[in-house]
């Protein structure tokens, strides 16, 4: 963990540590990323990107303000809770809202009014997330990562940015692999307004670990807090809500949404979601509250009005992007057909509007 983000500068400094990924030469962590391609029967460019997302984890974490973070989104359902079969390359990252303003919310995070809601979310977008990612965020990067490693901060967006230099990995292996969804880029996104509650720690370790021998080398893996399934879930569900109420004219990186609500509703974890109206609520107050959307009830839909499958251009545009999905590779193994994919959204529609709520 953290002793393994240490290596590098020791690596760096000529003092290398035996037996790390951080201690191989570079065309040794290209054979390790190609035989774990090869065994795995994954394209090795996602291999090699999910070691920076689990370094990237490690380094937020492991930094004095890691413990007022939660990992969540669908790279935790993947990373986490083992339940979604697509490559989830990017970092959701909620800074616990009682961390930020431990005066104004005294400990809750439902504001008492509209008002109040839009000046904690100002203080929030334009203060306190700024502050912490130019302050502490990036120079916990920078402090654990080679020099060679660009770290980029978008304060507007709650962003940053990770670019590594990709491996020289074999042509015939890198063959159709790099499409619209893959960068050689992590980026970690920030986001301050919700407690992140339920959530609990938990160990994560690199895809490439899965491999049946990695010739001793220690891998990075990390300690993280992470929300639980039954909030992400519900976040899921209440933003493909607004987008068939609402629709979309761009649609792209949208049908992963859909594809995660599927497998979590074919997971063990569904029952727990299906019956879990508290979390729902929650997540609609705050939705309410911080992301409101004119002509949306968040409360009435995760109540028995919630629409999960679009119509018209709308579906048709999903289904594109969920095309895409599948000609980049991003998924570890073969999806569903879309129109099988649609038949499970309109049954966990009809599961959850038809809850005995009382």
């Amino acid at each position: 963990m953290l002793l393994q983000l240490a290596d590098r500068s020791s690596e760096m400094r000529g003092n290398q540590l035996p037996n790390t990924y951080f201690s191989l030469s570079r065309s040794e962590k290209t054979d390790l990323i190609e035989q774990a391609a090869s065994e795995l029967d994954r394209p090795s460019v996602q291999l090699e990107k999910d070691i920076w997302v689990v370094i990237a984890l490690d380094i937020l974490f492991s930094a004095e303000f890691g413990k007022d973070l939660i990992f969540k989104g669908g790279t935790s359902l993947s990373k986490v809770y083992k339940v979604i079969r697509r490559f989830s390359e990017d970092i959701d990252v909620t800074v616990d809202i009682n961390r930020l303003l431990p005066k104004e919310t005294e400990l809750t995070e439902i504001p008492r009014s509209r008002n109040q809601a839009k000046k904690w979310k100002q203080k929030i977008e334009e203060i306190e997330l700024p502050k912490l990612i130019e302050n502490e965020v990036a120079s916990q990067f920078k402090a654990n990562l080679p020099e060679e490693i660009e770290i980029t901060c978008e304060v507007e967006k709650g962003a940053v940015y990770v670019d590594y230099t990709a491996l020289a990995i074999a042509p015939e292996r890198r063959t159709s692999e790099i499409g619209p969804y893959i960068e050689t880029r992590v980026k970690i996104e920030f986001g301050g307004a919700s407690s992140g509650r339920p959530n609990h720690e938990t160990e994560i370790s690199s895809d490439v670990s899965e491999m049946g021998n990695v010739g001793g080398v220690n891998l990075p893996s990390a300690n993280v807090r992470v929300m639980d399934i039954q909030r992400t879930f519900w976040e899921k569900a209440t933003l493909a809500h607004v987008a068939c109420v609402k629709g979309k004219k761009d649609w792209r990186r949208y049908a992963r949404h859909w594809h995660d609500l599927v497998q979590i509703y074919g997971s063990e974890y569904w029952d727990a979601c299906l019956g879990d109206l508290k979390t729902a609520k929650l997540v609609a107050v705050v939705k309410k509250y911080f992301y409101r959307v004119s002509g949306i009830d968040f409360e009435d839909a995760v109540t028995g009005n919630i629409r999960i499958v679009p119509d018209g251009e709308n579906l048709e545009r999903l289904q594109a992007d969920y095309q895409q999905m599948d000609d980049d590779r991003l998924f570890n193994e073969d999806p569903e057909p879309f129109d099988e994919l649609i038949t499970k959204c309109d049954e966990i529609a009809n599961a959850l509007n038809g809850r005995n709520l009382s």
